[in-house]
């Protein structure tokens, strides 16, 4: 049963290391397209944006832009600008009569510069509620959004409606979403990989116990 085993996880790694390969490699073609950022001092985990989406470059206007982390996780960010706060929890994605709605983020942002207020409102490792695979899908429609408040228990009233995904930002956004399944398969398929090997080892060592304590039985 165990040389069965043996057997068995040795095939688990085989098939594990050829399906890296491939996800190595469609990672290889579109890596270029990205900006990477990591600071080695504070940053354990570095991510991948596309340039025009920078805060930096955006300074004047409300949009959503994306990022992912090396592991595949992706986080959108509903980035807000004007004359003052409007404290948005969540936002509603439509194309015609379709829609989606984000969960509420408890994860915002909040600062002025020279009179001009900034909300950074983030969905974090993918809690978006699909709203990125919403636009990946949808990258070649007119994609409309409405920031949402959460003004009671239960209520939410829009602050901030109908807006448009503009082009650059849907494609950049749906970039992003490719970029992340390529990286979480990867990452999939090297912690299958590791935990096989770890199995096989551990196997591996059994039966190498068992032999010595046979070897020593037939000593006697």
């Amino acid at each position: 049963m165990q040389q069965i085993e043996e057997a068995e996880q040795m095939r688990i790694v085989e098939y594990e290391d050829s399906m890296i390969a491939v996800a190595q490699a469609a990672f290889d073609k579109i890596k270029g397209n990205y900006a990477f950022e990591k600071d080695e001092r504070y940053q354990d985990i570095g991510l991948y944006t596309v340039k025009s989406q920078a805060p930096q470059r955006n300074t004047d206007r409300t949009y959503i832009r994306a990022q992912v982390d090396e592991l595949g996780r992706m986080t959108l960010i509903s980035s807000y600008r004007g004359s003052s706060y409007i404290h948005h929890d969540w936002l509603k994605l439509s194309v015609g009569e379709v829609y989606v709605d984000t969960p509420e983020s408890k994860d915002r942002h909040e600062f002025t510069d020279l009179g001009v207020y900034y909300e950074w409102l983030s969905f974090i490792n993918g809690s978006d509620g699909g709203a990125a695979a919403f636009i990946s899908a949808n990258k070649d429609a007119d994609i409309r959004y409405t920031l949402y408040r959460k003004a009671g228990q239960e209520e939410s009233r829009p602050v901030y409606r109908n807006l448009k995904l503009n082009k650059d930002d849907r494609y950049a956004i749906a970039s992003l979403y490719d970029l992340s399944q390529v990286l979480l398969s990867l990452n999939e398929h090297k912690n299958l990989r590791d935990d096989a090997e770890r199995h096989l080892m551990f196997i591996r060592s059994k039966m190498k116990d068992e032999s010595t304590e046979e070897g020593v039985q037939e000593d006697k």
